[in-house]
């Protein structure tokens, strides 16, 4: 009974875990997929609830950034022969701050290996105080990665940048809180 109790568990972790690709557009839309095809013109594409439902196709243009399931960015710019930037486009600084925050801050140094160490040594009830303090308090200046220190003195681009940031690290911190808490919980199964 033991054993099944943590085989269920265990699939069901795995399939909570199964990472998708997501397409964040140039009006800020986030789009959960699976990449199926990249061109020069467009994406295609299925919705990631729906792996054997319709391909969908967006235009190149309309993409800023798709960020892959293993980790990978793919960055898509406006002019020709230009890669590896994010091209400055018509848009107020708060879209531009929010979106640069999603392809630059990598939520480096945020505290998650921490939290894990803590939550799977100790007990997730203990791990739950440091998830708290560290999800809560703003990433330092320092690991904030930002593209340009000039867009960073403007009010406008700095909130939303930090903002966007603190939402990333706090999304980071209880992911990682909940991956270890599962952990904890299939080594005391186990043991």
């Amino acid at each position: 009974m033991k054993q099944l109790f943590t085989m269920i568990l265990l699939i069901l972790l795995t399939n909570t875990m199964v990472s998708q690709d997501i397409i964040i557009k140039k009006n800020g839309e986030e789009i959960s997929s699976k990449i199926i095809e990249i061109d020069e013109t467009q994406v295609k594409y299925r919705k990631d609830n729906q792996s054997d439902g319709p391909l969908y196709s967006l235009k190149v243009s309309e993409i800023i950034l798709i960020k892959f399931a293993d980790g990978t960015n793919e960055v898509f710019t406006s002019g020709p022969g230009i890669t590896g930037q994010v091209m400055p486009a018509p848009e107020d600084l708060h879209m531009r701050g929010r979106r640069d925050s999603q392809v630059f801050y990598r939520g480096k140094n945020s505290g998650s290996g921490w939290i894990v160490a803590t939550t799977i040594i100790f007990t997730p009830i203990i791990g739950l105080i440091p998830t708290i303090a560290v999800a809560y308090t703003e990433p330092a200046d320092r690991n904030l990665n930002y593209p340009d220190m000039n867009l960073m003195k403007d009010p406008n681009y700095y909130n939303a940048y930090t903002d966007e940031a603190s939402k990333t690290k706090k999304k980071k911190i209880w992911t990682s809180y909940g991956v270890s808490s599962a952990a904890w919980l299939v080594l005391i199964l186990l043991f």
